[in-house]
């Protein structure tokens, strides 16, 4: 059995593998998660809370990746998925204006990593990172886990396949024949 730091180590490895994208592979989550690096998700809930306030960077990366598994297998069950509310860590900053000291929330290393992941990842989300919470709505996570697909037939003729190029040749009308369209 692998200690949970070489875990860590591993998929810290991956994530900074240029051939990987910045994706961990599902065997590392899965394992991240039956170690209990992350903590254990009820997808019963609605919505799902993650806190991330105290994990490490990598691990509120396993952990977000980790529930967007859990979702993908619900849609495929024809569940309705619920909306995911990530609790972030803020630091507090004081800023000398013209009136005075204020304090001001900034977003930790943590916030930025989550919504740069986020944004890598195309998962539009409302909230910001500096104010310590993070949206993302249940439509939104179906349409991302269900893309729709273009149609074979959408692109320009020249684009096409072989096959369907032929199949658009044996169909085309003589040019006589548009004028009166």
């Amino acid at each position: 059995m692998r200690s949970v730091k070489s875990t860590i180590e591993r998929y810290k490895k991956a994530c900074a593998d240029s051939s990987n994208n910045g994706s961990v592979s599902e065997a590392n989550a899965q394992e991240a998660a039956s170690l209990g690096i992350v903590p254990c998700v009820s997808f019963k809930e609605s919505p799902i809370t993650m806190d991330a306030k105290q994990l490490q960077i990598h691990i509120a990366e396993v952990y977000f990746l980790t529930i967007l598994k859990g979702l993908k297998h619900r849609l495929a069950a024809g569940a309705k998925l619920p909306n995911v509310t990530i609790l972030l860590p803020v630091e507090k900053a004081q800023v000398i204006t013209l009136e005075g000291e204020k304090t001001i929330n900034v977003a930790g290393r943590i916030s930025q990593a989550v919504a740069s992941l986020l944004r890598r990842l195309g998962l539009p989300y409302q909230g910001n990172e500096s104010y310590g919470k993070i949206r993302i709505n249940g439509i939104s996570l179906r349409r991302w886990l269900q893309p729709k697909l273009d149609s074979p037939f959408s692109g320009k003729p020249g684009e096409w396949s072989t096959s369907l190029s032929r199949l658009g040749k044996r169909n085309k009308l003589p040019a006589t024949q548009y004028s009166h369209w």
